[in-house]
C-alpha cells in the first residue's frame, strides 16, 4: 500500500513534468511565417498572390492570374524557382501540374517548394519563364452531329466521342471526350458548342466545368460535361437534335517569354486568412514590369 508521502512525490513528480513542458513549449520558436498577400501586374495580367506560408520544410502560396490579352498563358513548375531574400540557393517548385491560364480568364495555382527552411522575413519567387500561344496553325472543325443516331466525329488530329447523354435537371447533359493526337497546343473552346433543333432553336452549351480549355499532353483524352438549357422533351428523333462545334479545337504554336519576379514579405496569421486585404497593386513587388 502507497504512503502518502509516496502520493505527494508522485503527484509532484506529474506537476513539475507538465510544467517543464509548458516551458518547452512556450520556449519553442514559431513553427509558422506568414506573409502579406501581394498583388502586381505583369505584360498588363494581373497576378495575386495569397495563401502565403512557410515552415521548416516548405514554402507554399497561391497565385491567381487574371489573363487580359488574347494568348493562353503557360506555366510549367519546373520554370518557377525559390529563394529565400539575401540568398543565391534556388529551389525549384515541387507541384507537377502545369497551369494554363485561357484568353480573358482567371486560373489559380500553387507554387510550392519544399526541402529547406524558409522561414524568413522574405522569399523572392522567380518565375523564369512562361510560353504564349502565337499564331494558330489548325482549326480542326468537326461536321456537325445527330446526337440520336451517332457518337462521334473526327477531323484531322482530333475525335469528339459522346459517352452519355440524359436529362439533368432544367435540360440536357451530354459527357463526351476529346482525342488529340498532334504534338502542338490544343486550344479547347467548349462554350462555343452549340445545340441545335430543326425548330431553328440554339442553344449554347453552359456547362460549368469545361475550365481547362486545353488538351493535356500525354493523357489519353479529354473529358467535356457539356449543358444545354434545352426543355428534356424537345431532345428527340423527330426534333433532330445536332450538336455543332464552331470555333471550338484550335491548334497554336507557343513562344517562350520572360516571367516576372516578385518578393513576399513577413505579415501575420490574419494576413494568411485574407483579413488584411488591400485592393491596390503593389509596386514593390515586381521589378520586371
Amino acid at each position: 500500500m502507497k504512503t502518502k508521502k509516496t502520493i505527494f512525490l508522485a503527484i509532484a513528480t506529474l506537476v513539475c513534468s507538465f510544467s517543464l513542458k509548458a516551458q518547452e513549449k512556450a520556449a519553442e520558436p514559431d513553427k509558422k511565417f506568414y506573409y502579406r498577400d501581394t498583388t502586381f501586374e505583369f505584360n498588363g495580367n494581373r497576378y495575386e498572390v495569397s495563401r502565403i506560408v512557410s515552415t521548416e520544410e516548405y514554402f507554399k502560396c497561391a497565385v491567381s492570374i487574371t489573363n487580359i490579352s488574347d494568348n493562353f498563358i503557360v506555366i510549367n513548375p519546373s520554370d518557377i524557382f525559390g529563394n529565400a531574400s539575401g540568398s543565391d540557393a534556388r529551389t525549384t517548385s515541387t507541384v507537377k501540374r502545369v497551369a494554363v491560364i485561357a484568353p480573358k480568364f482567371s486560373r489559380k495555382f500553387t507554387i510550392k517548394l519544399e526541402g529547406k527552411d524558409f522561414r524568413v522575413n522574405a522569399v523572392d519567387i522567380d518565375i523564369t519563364k512562361l510560353q504564349l500561344t502565337g499564331k494558330m496553325l489548325a482549326e480542326y472543325q468537326l461536321p456537325d452531329i445527330d446526337i440520336t443516331k451517332e457518337n462521334m466525329r473526327q477531323t484531322g488530329q482530333v475525335k469528339w466521342i459522346m459517352k452519355d447523354k440524359k436529362e439533368d435537371k432544367a435540360g440536357y447533359r451530354i459527357v463526351a471526350e476529346v482525342e488529340y493526337k498532334g504534338d502542338k497546343f490544343l486550344g479547347l473552346f467548349y462554350n462555343n458548342i452549340v445545340l441545335k433543333t430543326n425548330d431553328g432553336s440554339k442553344y449554347l452549351n453552359t456547362g460549368k466545368k469545361n475550365e481547362d480549355f486545353y488538351y493535356e499532353m500525354g493523357k489519353p483524352f479529354e473529358k467535356n460535361i457539356l449543358f444545354f438549357p434545352i426543355d428534356p422533351k424537345k431532345v428527340n428523333d423527330k426534333n433532330a437534335p445536332t450538336l455543332s462545334f464552331p470555333g471550338v479545337f484550335k491548334e497554336y504554336s507557343l513562344s517562350p517569354v520572360k516571367g516576372p519576379k516578385f518578393r513576399v514579405k513577413k505579415g501575420t496569421l490574419d494576413d494568411f486568412k485574407g483579413l488584411n486585404k488591400k485592393g491596390d497593386v503593389d509596386d514593390d513587388a515586381t521589378d520586371d514590369k
